[in-house]
C-alpha cells in the first residue's frame, strides 16, 4: 500500500452551539472507508506503480456529517451523557508522471456541541491541515521512493494505518521505500505528525494549528508480505518508535521495538478462512513523565485470532469466532507489560469517536461476528465480545477505569456492536449508522475511580459526498 468554541459556560451557549452545528450539518452532506475488510480508507495514492506511461492530473473531494450520542458514561472524569456533530471535509490533488507522481491532502475535521466535558480531543479536531504533500520517484519498475508528508497503512493496520472512522488522520513527515518482486517490501524512517492543537480550550474553538514534527519522535519500520504461500499469505514487520522529551512537553521517553507476523486466510464463498497475528514488544519506557522517574525494560504482547466461514448464499454472510489478547501492565512486576498499539486505528474494536472504550492495550476479549451485504448497494455486520482485564491493577483498554490493588477482579463485561451501510448513490452519496452497548462487569461496580453509571449506551449517523 502507498501513502496516499470556546468552551461552553452556560447552557444556553451549548444550546447556540447546538444550533449551529445541526445547520451546518443540513448545510454538508469524504468519503466513506472502502467496504472491504473496513475501516480505513484507502491511501491517497493508487495501487499501480509510480513507473509508467501516465501523464495526467486528478482532483476530488469529499465531506462527511456525522452525529453521536451516547448515555451512561464510562470514562471517569467526563459526563454521563453527551453529544457531538464531527465534520471531516477533504481535497486531494495527484499529479501522475512517466517517473514521478506528486500528491497533496488538505483535510479538515472539526467538532460542534461540545464543552468541557465532552470526550473530543485530536482525534476529532485538527483543522485545515496539509495531511499530505509528497513525491514519489521511481527507482525503477520495481521500486520507488515517496519522500514528505504522507499516510501509511501497513498490513492489518492494527499498528499502523490511516483511520477511516475517526475524524483526523495519523499523518507522518520522512522518507519510505516500496519494492514488488515475489512479494512486496516497504522501508520507511519518518516523523509522526503532531497534531495541533492539542489544549482544550482551542479544540473546543475548532482553532487553527499548524501540526508539527521533528526528530523528539520518529517512526521506523519494515514490512514484508507474500501472498503465493499455498492459500496464505504471509506478513512479517518490525516496528520502531523513540520519544524524548522537550522543553514544552515531557513524556515517557518511549523506546519500543515491536515485531509481528500474521498470516491469514482470505475469505471465500464456501469454505472456512483464518487469520492470526502475533505481536511482541520491547524496549524501555520511564515509570512517569517526571524527568527524573526510573527507566523501565519493556516486555508486552498482542495476540489476534480469528476463524471464519462464508455461506454460500445471495447475501454472502460470513461467521467468524474471534479473539483478541493485549498484555497489560502487572503492578507488581519488575518490566513494563502495557501494549502500546503505536498508530493502529481501533475501529475494528467498535466504534471509536465519542465512544471508544475498547483499545489492543490491557484486554482480552472474545465473541462473535457476522457480516453479510444483503444488496451491492448495503452491508451490515454485527458483533458480540466478551471482555476481560488482562492484568487486574491496570487500567482497563481505554477507559481509565482503574483499580491499583486488583481487588475488583478481571471482569469487564460484553459488548455488543453493529453498524448499517448505503451507497445512496454508488461513488457520491452514502449514509451510515451504527450503535453500541457496553454492558459493565464488575470492574465498573468496585473500581475505586468508577463513575458507576448504568451501561454505556451510543448511537451514530453520518452521511458522506464525493465529489
Amino acid at each position: 500500500m502507498k501513502p496516499t468554541s470556546v468552551s461552553a459556560g452556560s447552557s444556553s451557549a451549548k444550546s447556540r452551539r447546538r444550533r449551529f452545528g445541526l445547520g451546518l450539518a443540513a448545510a454538508t452532506v469524504v468519503s466513506p472507508p472502502a467496504w472491504a475488510g473496513d475501516t480505513e480508507r484507502a491511501d491517497i495514492r493508487g495501487s499501480e506503480p509510480v513507473a509508467g506511461e501516465a501523464d495526467r492530473f486528478e482532483i476530488e473531494g469529499s465531506i462527511r456529517a456525522r452525529y453521536e450520542t451516547y448515555r451512561g458514561g464510562f470514562r471517569p472524569s467526563r459526563a454521563e451523557s453527551e453529544d457531538a456533530i464531527v465534520l471531516r471535509s477533504i481535497l486531494k490533488a495527484r499529479y501522475k508522471g512517466k517517473h514521478i507522481e506528486i500528491g497533496a491532502r488538505l483535510q479538515d475535521a472539526r467538532a460542534y456541541l461540545v464543552d468541557q466535558d465532552t470526550p473530543v480531543g485530536t482525534g476529532d479536531v485538527n483543522t485545515l491541515e496539509l495531511v499530505e504533500l509528497y513525491a514519489a520517484i521511481a527507482l525503477a519498475a520495481d521500486a520507488e521512493l515517496t519522500v514528505g508528508r504522507q499516510t501509511i497503512s501497513l498490513g492489518s493496520k492494527r499498528l499502523v494505518g490511516d483511520p477511516g472512522f475517526r475524524n483526523s488522520t495519523n499523518g507522518f513527515t520522512g522518507a519510505r521505500l516500496d519494492w514488488r518482486g515475489d512479494g512486496s517490501f516497504t522501508a520507511f524512517y519518518v516523523l509522526p505528525q503532531q497534531r495541533l492543537p492539542n489544549d482544550r480550550s482551542a479544540l473546543l474553538d475548532n482553532a487553527v494549528e499548524w501540526d508539527r514534527e521533528s526528530d523528539d519522535l520518529r517512526f521506523w519500520g519494515a514490512f514484508y508480505q507474500r501472498d503465493d504461500i499455498g492459500p496464505f499469505t504471509a506478513e512479517a514487520y518490525v516496528f520502531g518508535l523513540d520519544e524524548n522529551d522537550r522543553d514544552d512537553r515531557a513524556t515517557r521517553n518511549r523506546h519500543l521495538v515491536t515485531p509481528g507476523v500474521r498470516i491469514i486466510m482470505e475469505p471465500q464463498r464456501g469454505r472456512l478462512d483464518t487469520e492470526i497475528e502475533a505481536i511482541w514488544q520491547t524496549g524501555s519506557i520511564r515509570s512517569s513523565k517526571a524527568a527524573g522517574a526510573p527507566k523501565q525494560d519493556v516486555d508486552a504482547h498482542f495476540l489476534h485470532g480469528e476463524l471464519g466461514y462464508t455461506l454460500d448464499g445471495e447475501w454472502r454472510p460470513r461467521l467468524a469466532i474471534v479473539g483478541d489478547l493485549a498484555s497489560g501492565d502487572d503492578a507488581n512486576g519488575e518490566d513494563y507489560g502495557r501494549f502500546d498499539p503505536l498508530f493502529g486505528p481501533r475501529r475494528e474494536l467498535g466504534p471509536t469517536g465519542l465512544y471508544g472504550p475498547l483499545a489492543r492495550t490491557n484486554l482480552r476479549a472474545i465473541g462473535a461476528t457476522i457480516s453479510a451485504r444483503p444488496h451491492e448497494t448495503v452491508s451490515a455486520d454485527f458483533a458480540y465480545r466478551q471482555l476481560w482485564l488482562d492484568s487486574r491493577s491496570d487500567a482497563f483498554s481505554k477507559t481509565g477505569v482503574k483499580d491499583p490493588d486488583g481487588r475488583s477482579g478481571r471482569d469487564a463485561g460484553y459488548q455488543i456492536d453493529g453498524r448499517l451501510r448505503w451507497k445512496v448513490i454508488p461513488g457520491s452519496l452514502s449514509f451510515e449508522a451504527g450503535a453500541a452497548l457496553l454492558g459493565k462487569g464488575r470492574l465498573f461496580d468496585l473500581a475505586p475511580n468508577s463513575a458507576n453509571w448504568r451501561d454505556t449506551v451510543y448511537g451514530y449517523s453520518s452521511v458522506q459526498y464525493n465529489f
